[in-house]
């Protein structure tokens, strides 16, 4: 048994292998191994996932040859196309914002940019979320925030470069079941400014106005139909007028179809 030889290989594989056959094992003993992975097939072993390195030691075992992280087997090689990036974690996590996104690339040679694929029915039918203006090389992460409540998602990350588009491993995520909130502002006390969030789990008409503790209307800062999702709203502290309000203790109220929250906030000048 002849072990191969003079084999270098520059990146990982990402992809379906399309194997190219060699017809014999060359000499001398081989200076350089891989770090990537194989299998045997209908007695045909292929090499895949390859990035050469300095050769670190060898195992054989009957009929074969394992060195570094390559499997060698006399006239039944075949090696699949490799490709110079290598996307080393691809994650999806669910957080209060939505759905974020992050990977790591440990290696980039001709990288271009990344796709988002996101599909809401199955492991089929993805669609990029970042409408096909590549994402530039050095981003790491996506956030979105197009996600529904109680519904599972599955995503996948696309490197581009110059010999085309290698994906990742799916990742899943189910967003929790979720009903209207509103958040306490920020900052409180406040002045000149605050911040009132809310969130809706479905398309709803919104009314969001601000009362004086005796009940009188203040101001109405929202009174629109409004899209699922996260929404922030600034309160400059005046009145429908565009007077500025007096310090004290006022309330903010939402009310987004039968649902009705109210919460104090503190004006203080």
């Amino acid at each position: 048994m002849k072990p191969l030889t003079g084999l270098f290989f520059s990146a990982l594989l990402l992809g379906i292998w399309s194997p190219i056959s060699i017809a014999q094992v060359p000499e001398p003993p081989p200076a350089v191994f891989g770090a990537g992975g194989g299998s045997s097939i209908d007695g045909t072993t292929y090499l895949h996932d390859t990035v050469g390195q300095a050769a670190i030691g060898a195992m054989t075992a009957p009929g074969q040859f394992h060195g570094a992280g390559f499997w060698y087997e006399p006239d039944l090689l075949h090696i699949g196309p490799t490709s110079a990036v290598l996307i080393a974690s691809f994650a999806a996590v669910v957080s209060t914002r939505g759905v974020e996104i992050s990977w790591h690339i440990t290696s980039a040679d001709g990288l271009q940019g990344f796709n988002i694929y996101r599909s809401q029915a199955s492991e089929a039918g993805y669609a990029p979320l970042n409408n096909r203006a590549l994402l530039p090389p050095g981003t790491t992460s996506f956030l979105d925030v197009e996600v529904r409540p109680g519904r599972k998602y599955w995503y996948r990350l696309g490197a581009v470069d110059s010999d085309g588009e290698f994906l990742s491993p799916v990742q899943t995520v189910v967003t929790p079941s979720r009903q209207v909130e509103l958040e306490q502002n920020y900052p409180n006390p406040f002045n000149p400014t605050t911040r009132i969030d809310f969130y809706l789990p479905a398309d709803n008409h919104v009314v969001l106005t601000v009362y004086g503790v005796r009940g009188d209307r203040i101001a109405t800062l929202v009174d629109q139909p409004t899209r699922y999702g996260h929404h922030s709203v600034t309160w400059d502290g005046t009145d429908a007028r565009g007077e500025g309000v007096g310090s004290g203790v006022y309330f903010y109220r939402l009310q987004a179809g039968n649902k009705v929250i109210t919460k104090k906030l503190v004006v203080m000048k």
